[in-house]
């Protein structure tokens, strides 16, 4: 289950995200804004924020255990059908798996990129994307 996210929220001054605050303190900015998504567990283990036509950004605690990890992101996912991603920023597997599951269920494929040394940026396109770049439209979908 899901909740929004907002300014002083306790899961951003938690031990667990603190713990990795450091690469992921855009979240606090986009916590902000009450435009953006902005959804956390109620158990306070994972944050997803975006602001529209950017890329999200992901936090996932460490002690979430993979069976947990494919529930949640699943549930996002499957709750979230409008979400149009062009790129997703977090810990590099947890947002490649991400981007697996996103792009299995979008049918589009990932690309991962590496933005910072603890980074993972992957870069969705659609199956057609190639066909639009060559009518000169950027359909690229990146996730950082």
């Amino acid at each position: 289950m899901f909740e929004t996210v907002g300014t002083g929220d306790p899961v951003l001054h938690s031990k667990l995200f603190i713990a990795d605050e450091v690469p992921y303190n855009l979240l606090h900015l986009i916590c902000e804004s009450g435009d953006n998504l902005r959804l956390k567990t109620v158990d306070d283990t994972m944050v997803f924020a975006q602001t529209k036509g950017f890329n999200a950004w992901l936090w996932l605690a460490k002690e979430v255990t993979e069976a947990r990890r494919e529930t949640l992101f699943r549930q996002l996912i499957d709750d979230h059908l409008e979400l149009d991603l062009p790129g997703i920023s977090g810990e590099p597997e947890t947002a490649e798996y991400f981007a697996k599951m996103y792009s299995k269920a979008k049918h589009i494929r990932y690309e991962p990129y590496m933005s910072w040394s603890h980074i993972i940026a992957l870069r969705l396109r659609s199956r057609q994307a190639s066909l639009v770049k060559c009518a000169g439209l950027n359909n690229a979908m990146w996730i950082s």
